[in-house]
């Protein structure tokens, strides 16, 4: 029930969502959740680093629900942006510089750049013309 509660607090409404940020598989989540299988220890520290959770609260109920630094923001937890779309065009930012010099830092230029698009729903292809036009420089 806390494992659910936590995903709400955190602005999660989709198990799927969370749990493809925590990076786990949705059925697991699932039979935690609803107590068809108790999660293992490795598990449960996924909620403290990743999100923020106090492990006292999540194992007792006692205590604030977030440790001391508080509630972690998730960096894609918005619904508008197609999850699918955004792994494709990830894929095609890290295929198309991983001969790059200066890969790091054009990155993380180009998932701000990618994300922005996506989520005004300009899809996959712009994206990859975009791309080959960047790598020309």
């Amino acid at each position: 029930m806390r494992l659910r509660e936590a995903r709400l607090a955190l602005g999660f409404g989709q198990r799927k969502q969370f749990a493809l940020y925590l990076g786990v598989y949705p059925g697991t989540l699932g039979k935690y959740e609803i107590g068809l299988s108790e999660p293992q220890a490795s598990f449960l520290a996924l909620y403290k680093t990743i999100c923020g959770i106090s492990l006292d609260w999540l194992l007792t109920g006692e205590g604030s629900m977030f440790d001391k630094s508080g509630p972690k923001s998730p960096p894609l937890a918005e619904p508008d942006i197609n999850i699918a779309h955004l792994q494709k065009a990830v894929h095609i930012v890290e295929k198309a510089l991983a001969d790059s010099q200066h890969a790091s830092g054009k990155k993380a230029k180009l998932i701000k750049l990618v994300y922005a698009m996506l989520k005004a729903g300009k899809g996959t292809e712009p994206i990859g013309r975009l791309i080959d036009i960047l790598r020309a420089d």
